[in-house]
């Protein structure tokens, strides 16, 4: 099947020319976390909840969300363009992970747009390719549910596909 082959040389072309690969740290979680975000407030605060939300977005994503979440909400009084852009990603990327395509998809594209409009150019292609991620993950799931279907039907292949595979 072409289509994995395609979306896998597609991501790692995107990534290689756009030089997003991200190294993940260990981050502190629990009372680590805890005595990090200590005092912060404001920018400060956000920054180091974007810091940890980013570093475990894949390992536990509902606490990366949490703080991503309140990190967003503390930039209602004080704008960061940049960081803004950089929690909206994570947001997408996290709700991606929690299988919660839609609310994703809307996140990645709040980031392009708040990108564009700061001028943001690397921001803004990291959004893009959250976006083409994003939907790549929600094609594999209703290509998943389909193919289930066939063989629950005792069918080897799938000969329906879902409405919902490119929505």
């Amino acid at each position: 099947m072409m289509w994995p082959r395609l979306a896998l040389v597609l991501t790692a072309a995107t990534i290689v020319a756009c030089g997003l690969v991200n190294t993940l740290a260990a981050a502190p979680t629990g009372q680590a976390a805890d005595d990090a975000l200590e005092g912060l407030a404001g920018k400060d605060r956000a920054r180091v909840l974007y810091e940890l939300a980013a570093a475990t977005e894949n390992e536990d994503p509902r606490r990366a969300l949490a703080w991503a979440q309140e990190a967003l909400a503390l930039l209602d009084n004080d704008p960061d363009p940049a960081l803004e852009v950089g929690l909206r990603n994570t947001l997408a990327w996290t709700n991606t992970m929690l299988g919660q395509y839609t609310e994703a998809l809307t996140q990645a594209e709040l980031a392009r747009d708040e990108a564009e409009t700061a001028d943001l150019s690397l921001e803004k292609a990291e959004a893009l390719r959250s976006m083409c991620l994003i939907q790549v993950r929600r094609g594999y799931r209703a290509a998943d549910r389909a193919l289930y279907a066939g063989k629950s039907q005792g069918r080897n292949r799938v000969v329906v596909a879902t409405s919902d595979m490119w929505s």
